[in-house]
């Protein structure tokens, strides 16, 4: 799976993208699971984003304690974006996390424009997570894939012997 979004270009310190990766972590209340590349990644619901654009109001956005990302975007129109890669609903997150990581005062970067921009970025870098993690939960197991299999062949079994033993007695 390929993303047709691209991350803009920022020459950002690598110190501050690691900090903005821990802080969206402990925000989002993810855990890391052993033995997985993607730690689970849940998006928020179409529901609660639908009543936030139609009410307008920031009290059903995210929150700091219910902070949620939207990170399932396939079929929303073009213009619930904004500057090309960002929802409405995003930035009103990139906004609480970045008073949030500002009031933690355990980051030395003090640059709230700066913050924010290398969060939507990695709002990007979530999205796929989300797509990958998706793509692992949904598909079939082997057993699922092999039963499947086993239930067409019998299927098909079926018709065979059907159209050699019955049919062949009504067809004249």
């Amino acid at each position: 799976m390929t993303s047709n979004l691209t991350v803009p270009e920022l020459d950002l310190p690598p110190l501050l993208q690691a900090n903005v990766r821990a802080h969206a972590f402990r925000m989002m209340g993810r855990k890391k699971v052993p033995g997985r590349k993607v730690a689970p990644i849940e998006t928020v619901s179409l529901a609660k984003v639908a009543r936030y654009y139609k009410t307008g109001k920031d009290k059903h956005g995210p929150t700091k304690h219910d902070f949620e990302l939207l990170l399932d975007t396939e079929g929303l129109p073009s213009d619930a974006f904004k500057k090309g890669f960002s929802t409405p609903w995003n930035e009103h997150a990139a906004d609480i996390f970045t008073k949030s990581f500002l009031k933690s005062k355990e980051y030395e970067c003090r640059d709230e424009e700066l913050i924010k921009k290398q969060f939507l970025t990695h709002v990007i870098q979530l999205k796929d997570q989300y797509k990958r993690h998706v793509a692992l939960t949904d598909a079939p197991s082997d057993s699922a894939v092999c039963n499947k299999r086993r239930a067409r062949r019998v299927g098909v079994m079926l018709v065979f012997f059907w159209l050699f033993t019955i049919a062949d007695k009504w067809i004249v």
